[in-house]
């Protein structure tokens, strides 16, 4: 009995301990400088999983992707004010030997409640949202080409159209580019794991006197180049609350 009694005072003691916070080593902060060829590239390099994990650099990060990828949740998932997106910062971390990308997932976490003051809370609200699907005639993708890491990925528009390219990407990655354009949630529910070469050319305005070719509106591009489709959807999503954020954080 004694011995019993023995294990759980152990057991209630290891569990009263507090747990080690998962932070990053080192962490500076920086306002972007205006971008030139000396610039941080912008994106996320490093980490754990790449070929570097024990360093990560970020440049030209907004305090709203620093939220999307701390949460692993989209723009569009986050409800708070409209400067989010609006600073720019370089971010350059130490990242604690054998840290898995879900720890760093929350140490990025611990770094913009320490940092920035963030306090979030997590609301279920009814909305619509849009399925990517396979079209009726299925679809029109390509596959990647063996050079495909040697090419670069591009997305713009101008007043005769958008378009995007990547020389290797996933259904699930295509939908969340296209929530820009759609200005709505993009659920992937096309059933295709693959990676794809995926080209796309839209319009979006609504100038009809054009003196040139006009790429199709977003849904018929996508029906016809890729042979996928949208389908408008209305249900619960998990929407991340801002309660509170500071612009400028703390020192470095």
């Amino acid at each position: 009995m004694r011995t019993l009694i023995g294990f759980a005072l152990l057991a209630a003691i290891a569990f009263a301990q507090p747990q080690e916070k998962l932070e990053f080593e080192v962490a500076s902060i920086k306002p972007s400088p205006p971008r030139g060829p000396d610039s941080i590239p912008y994106g996320c390099n490093g980490g754990p999983g790449s070929d570097d994990p024990g360093r990560l650099t970020c440049g030209w990060f907004s305090p709203a992707y620093l939220i999307t990828l701390a949460y692993q949740m989209k723009f569009l998932q986050i409800d708070g004010p409209e400067w989010l997106r609006d600073p720019h910062f370089d971010i350059i971390a130490t990242v604690p030997k054998g840290t898995t990308k879900e720890q760093a997932a929350t140490m990025w976490q611990n770094l913009l409640a320490d940092r920035f003051g963030l306090r979030v809370h997590h609301e279920n609200r009814e909305a619509k949202y849009l399925e990517l699907t396979v079209a009726k005639n299925g679809p029109k993708l390509k596959p990647v080409q063996p050079d495909a890491s040697k090419r670069t990925w591009s997305m713009g528009g101008g007043a005769n159209g958008s378009h995007l390219f990547f020389p290797k990407n996933t259904m699930a990655g295509l939908a969340s580019v296209l929530e820009g354009p759609a200005s709505m949630l993009i659920k992937d529910a096309t059933g295709l794991t693959g990676e794809y070469e995926i080209t796309l050319a839209w319009y979006s305005g609504d100038d009809a006197n054009a003196n040139v070719a006009l790429p199709p509106p977003l849904p018929q591009a996508l029906r016809e180049q890729l042979g996928l489709q949208f389908t408008t959807k209305t249900g619960p999503i998990d929407m991340l609350v801002i309660d509170h954020i500071e612009r400028t954080p703390t020192g470095n």
